[in-house]
């Protein structure tokens, strides 16, 4: 598996945690990262998709909390 497409399995990861209720704190350990990281990459992709749909997504992922 390339390392880019791994990044990817990563990130998505992540994102299933957190929209499973997960705090950044309990990802972090769960996947072997910092919070702070858990909850740049998560939340960029919800800034992604909302501003490619073009309207705030915050109710449909989940609270920006570290």
């Amino acid at each position: 598996m390339s390392r880019s497409r791994e990044q990817d399995e990563r990130t998505l990861h992540m994102i299933a945690l957190r929209a499973a209720g997960k705090s950044c704190g309990e990802v972090a350990k769960l996947v072997g990262s910092a919070s702070g990281n858990v909850s740049r990459v998560t939340n960029g992709v919800m800034d992604a998709d909302a501003a490619y749909v073009g309207r705030d997504l915050s109710a449909e992922y989940w609270e920006r909390r570290a």
